[in-house]
């Protein structure tokens, strides 16, 4: 088996990639994050980082959440609200930018699905946007690449356990799950390592 590429982030089109996956059924660790924070919203406020096609943030509606998408792709705003019922659009906003550059609202939940890492150099101060926006009594779920990944590099962010020890020091860590294990990737036959830990943490 040939290694698998390194991904070049220049040479991405997210605008395709959001296209793709727009309609792909949702991943387990969304499942396991509405496991721990309760799946109907009930009015609570979700920040979704990283929406793409909106997968998502579409449950997040359907189940009574107001939801505040983050991308840095205008095409995701198009793919979003073309897929979200008229009736629950009064419950979604919308913001075009960089995580860390968007003045997040203060938030039930702060949600990112595969995106953090990708902020590279940005990646410090994303996080500091993301769990700033967690209100008392709110959680923060997100996936964080580890260090055994094969798409780390200079821009492509990757921890340990020791650095989230510590980042989420302030909070109550409810799980965190870890893969470490060889997979596919991009929607077709070709695999990678993955580790990535999904970390679910209680202000």
């Amino acid at each position: 088996m040939s290694d698998p590429p390194k991904l070049n982030l220049s040479e991405v089109d997210w605008s395709d990639f959001i296209q793709r996956t727009a309609e792909q059924p949702n991943l387990p660790h969304f499942e396991r994050t509405l496991d721990i924070v309760g799946a109907e919203g009930h009015g609570r406020l979700v920040v979704d980082l990283g929406f793409g096609g909106g997968r998502d943030a579409r449950v997040f509606l359907a189940n009574g959440w107001r939801v505040f998408g983050v991308d840095v792709t205008p095409a995701a705003e198009k793919a979003m609200v073309d897929r979200v019922p008229d009736d629950q659009r009064d419950r979604l906003e919308i913001a075009i930018g960089r995580f860390h550059e968007v003045d997040l609202p203060e938030a039930d939940l702060v949600y990112a699905s595969f995106s953090l890492p990708f902020a590279g150099q940005d990646f410090e101060a994303t996080m500091d946007a993301a769990l700033s926006a967690v209100k008392p009594g709110g959680h923060f779920a997100g996936i964080l690449f580890g260090m055994n990944d094969d798409w780390i590099a200079d821009d492509i962010a990757g921890v340990t356990r020791n650095w989230i020890a510590s980042r989420f020091a302030d909070m109550t860590i409810v799980t965190i799950d870890e893969t470490d294990e060889d997979g596919p990737y991009g929607g077709g036959d070709d695999t990678k390592h993955w580790h990535y830990y999904l970390v679910i943490a209680l202000r």
